[in-house]
């Protein structure tokens, strides 16, 4: 059983907006103070039930694309200070693995390196899966290593364990690459 820091949550709460946060508030058990508490940690599976609901009230399949996008640098705290300081893209992913569990210890991602390419990959599950969460590390790495890069930078692949959405396009133009669903493993592959 794992936790999750709060910082984790804020996006979503900016996401669901003024209009829909009494909803989220009640169906999540969260309140306002929790969220704005930096020290404070939730389940797994209220981490989870956040995502469904945040979805649920946007009604938005692409919620993790558009908080990737909308994400200000800086909002992951002492984690994405440590990634950025780092000289090199592949310092970077290994500091993010190394320092995942100090906002998320409820899922393990590791970074495997093969020959050509580098998969970050989730090793161990959550007890409750909150699968746009990993929709949204994904986009984040992708857009943050564009960003950052000093030499163009485009992933190889995108697989997610978790069932499709209806229109999968948004994910492949966000991408710029492949990205399969219902696959056996959750990755993100990149040269």
């Amino acid at each position: 059983m794992g936790s999750v820091s709060v910082v984790l949550v804020r996006p979503l709460v900016a996401a669901v907006g003024s209009a829909g946060l009494e909803a989220f508030w009640g169906a999540t058990d969260l309140t306002p103070q929790m969220v704005m508490d930096d020290d404070v940690r939730i389940s797994a599976p209220q981490f989870c039930v956040a995502w469904s609901e945040a979805m649920r009230l946007t009604g938005d399949r692409t919620l993790a694309l558009r908080i990737a996008t909308a994400t200000p640098p800086g909002a992951f705290g002492i984690v994405e200070y440590v990634c950025r300081s780092s000289p090199t893209l592949g310092e970077a992913l290994r500091q993010w693995v190394r320092f995942l569990n100090l906002i998320d210890d409820a899922v393990t991602v590791g970074l495997v390196v093969e020959e050509d390419r580098a998969c970050l990959r989730v090793e161990r599950e959550s007890e409750a899966p909150a699968p746009a969460s990993h929709e949204l590390c994904w986009a984040l790495v992708a857009r943050y290593a564009r960003e950052l890069s000093t030499v163009p930078f485009r992933v190889t692949a995108v697989e997610l364990a978790h069932r499709a959405p209806d229109n999968i396009a948004p994910f492949r133009e966000f991408f710029d690459a492949p990205v399969v669903f219902d696959t056996e493993i959750t990755q993100l592959v990149m040269p």
